[in-house]
């Protein structure tokens, strides 16, 4: 059997010499590799982590594509899109794959734009990347394949959702597979920083955000015990930054194991040497409490008192509520008190509010 070869492609952010290990493209590596067929069939190429120009990075690519992978956010949509129409031009039978929470959910109007993507995956993509991975090799119908909108002959169709595993623990680390072992040997002169997730899912359901809504309103967790070796895997890498991409750490019960293991982590490594999260949208006297603790311990990026909007009607169209506003100002007050650093966070242009409702929340 020939064996195809995968380009990954997720540019992250990177400045200063610093940037991120490539969560999205390692996660779905790692679950893809549990399957020895696919292990067989395929080879990895360099992942393509960073903002470059776009010449540069054509250049850095094989001479042969098989499967082109994009991650996809706000900060690197446009780029993918020219990288991935001039590997079309380059590599005609590539089959060229983007996911990502730029893409949306329904995308046949995004295929019908960019005539060059062949599909377009939505929501955790482990399992459909897989997928996608070995229908490539065995020559099968990708409209098959759940949680996909499909480039076909009669035009783009939508297949039904996946179904998700309700123990995340069924997908593999890539921190601890060792997927990120070479990439950080091959680039000494970066200060890598890492992403993590301890949980997926998000109790609220804000118009705004997609999170709650489409994805998943009931929390599902990776283990603690999991998540403690991830921790104990960046203190022996010395990983400075961590990234927690939970919707709203401090509101579960294990998120004070997760908070223990992170503290006796830096307590014996050293790293990580900061710790930012997406704390509970309202903040709670037990979520301070653990804020306080990391910012005792040095590690706090800032603790979270969002508004999104100070207009009634704007939050009642939103779907959102905020804490009330004597309580918000004793939080503060006592943040400042205890020296730990807050922020708040108001979105722009939400339905109902206006210049002047703006202007009178700010």
């Amino acid at each position: 059997m020939v064996r195809r070869r995968i380009i990954f492609h997720e540019f992250n952010l990177a400045y200063e010499g610093k940037a991120y290990l490539p969560l999205v493209a390692g996660q779905l590596l790692a679950y893809a590799w549990q399957d020895p067929d696919l292990r067989a069939a395929y080879d990895v190429a360099p992942l393509f982590f960073r903002h470059q120009a776009i010449e540069q990075i054509l250049a850095a690519h094989p001479p042969t594509v098989d499967v082109a992978a994009f991650s996809v956010s706000v900060w690197n949509e446009q780029l993918s899109l020219h990288v991935s129409e001039a590997l079309r031009q380059a590599h005609p039978q590539a089959l060229i794959v983007f996911g990502g929470c730029q893409v949306p959910f329904d995308a046949r109007e995004y295929l019908a734009v960019h005539p060059w993507i062949d599909l377009c995956a939505r929501g955790e993509g482990e399992q459909t990347f897989a997928a996608i991975l070995k229908a490539r090799a065995h020559g099968q119908d990708y409209a098959k394949i759940p949680g996909l909108t499909v480039r076909t002959p009669e035009g783009a169709i939508v297949t039904p959702d996946n179904s998700q595993p309700k123990e995340l623990d069924v997908y593999p680390s890539p921190y601890l597979g060792g997927w990120y072992d070479v990439l950080m040997a091959a680039h000494p002169e970066i200060e890598w920083q890492a992403i993590i997730e301890t949980n997926r899912g998000c109790w609220a359901q804000c118009a705004f955000c997609f999170w709650g809504n489409a994805l998943n309103a009931k929390y599902r967790l990776f283990s603690v015990e999991r998540v403690s070796a991830i921790f104990s895997w960046l203190g022996r890498h010395k990983v400075k930054y961590v990234f927690n991409a939970d919707s709203n750490f401090g509101m579960l019960p294990q998120d004070q194991w997760i908070l223990n293991a992170l503290l006796s982590t830096h307590d014996a490594w050293g790293y990580p040497d900061k710790f930012r999260t997406c704390w509970g949208k309202n903040t709670t006297d037990k979520i301070y409490t653990m804020a306080k603790r990391l910012h005792d311990a040095g590690l706090d990026k800032g603790l979270t008192l969002s508004r999104q909007s100070q207009d009634p009607q704007t939050l009642i169209n939103v779907h959102r509520s905020n804490i009330r506003l004597d309580v918000y100002a004793a939080l503060q007050r006592r943040a400042n008190a205890d020296g730990v650093p807050v922020y708040s966070e108001l979105i722009l242009g939400m339905p109902g509010e206006t210049e002047e409702s703006w202007e009178r929340g700010l």
